[in-house]
């Protein structure tokens, strides 16, 4: 469950627009991703949201 910490994101502006550059060496399903970071799946009911510089849990 710690495979999430190998997953980089980082945030970069291009032609005036915000956007992520998303490495993700693991096999860790992503949801869905935004201006500041994304979302991969753990489990069946727990996501991870990762940010350029932070890491937020919750459970759905």
């Amino acid at each position: 469950m710690d495979d999430f910490k190998l997953i980089k994101i980082e945030r970069i502006k291009t032609n005036g627009e915000k956007e992520l550059l998303i490495h993700n060496p693991t096999s860790l399903k992503l949801i869905g991703k935004g201006s500041q970071g994304a979302v991969f799946q753990l489990g069946e009911d727990c996501c991870v949201k990762i940010f350029s510089a932070l890491i937020i849990w919750f459970v759905v």
